[in-house]
């Protein structure tokens, strides 16, 4: 494994991780897919090749310029947006809730030194308070399983910067102990 990854960072340093050859042609190519399939209805690859022309046309990647380009019905990524003005209003507003609720802070003085900490996190597929997660087993494991999660996901965005291998290493270490902890 540990091969892998040095020869991953290799082709990442020469700007050629997650490319493929071409058997026609002597240059690489983008090889696209989903993070999780299934989430987006666009296949994978089109969607990273008009991402991609998207950019060489603008010189950068942003929200807006990706929405402007994507308004015609026969535009790539268009079956990706929700068109009804009413409806993606109504998202909006949840987005916006979400958001809210995701930022507020609890000011936490168990500790030596006050911390903040959410004050309402995400188990069982609703917000709860952090105080009543954190007294109930089951709720702290899937905050914990969460946790794991995201720190799986940073690992995987991030993987190729050399100098976060430390953190890289500390993740994997974090997953081997709850590992250990569940086989128990």
């Amino acid at each position: 494994m540990a091969r892998r990854v040095k020869e991953w960072q290799v082709l990442a340093r020469r700007g050629l991780a997650g490319m493929a050859w071409n058997k026609n042609k002597e240059e690489p190519y983008m090889v696209y897919q989903w993070k999780i399939p299934g989430i987006i209805q666009a296949d994978a690859q089109a969607a990273g090749n008009e991402l991609d022309r998207i950019y060489q046309k603008h010189g950068e990647l942003n929200p807006s310029d990706i929405v402007d380009e994507s308004r015609p019905a026969s535009a790539p990524l268009h079956p990706c947006f929700e068109w009804d003005d009413a409806k993606a209003a109504e998202k909006y507003r949840e987005h916006q809730a979400g958001n809210i609720v995701r930022n507020i802070t609890v000011v936490c003085d168990t500790q030596e030194e006050p911390q903040n900490v959410r004050a309402f996190v995400r188990v069982q597929s609703t917000y709860q308070p952090i105080n009543i997660v954190l007294e109930d087993a089951d709720k702290t494991q899937e905050l914990l399983q969460s946790a794991l999660r995201e720190l799986k996901a940073f690992r995987d965005k991030y993987k190729t910067l050399v100098s976060l291998a430390p953190v890289m290493s500390a993740i994997e270490q974090v997953e081997i102990e709850q590992l250990d902890n569940v086989a128990e």
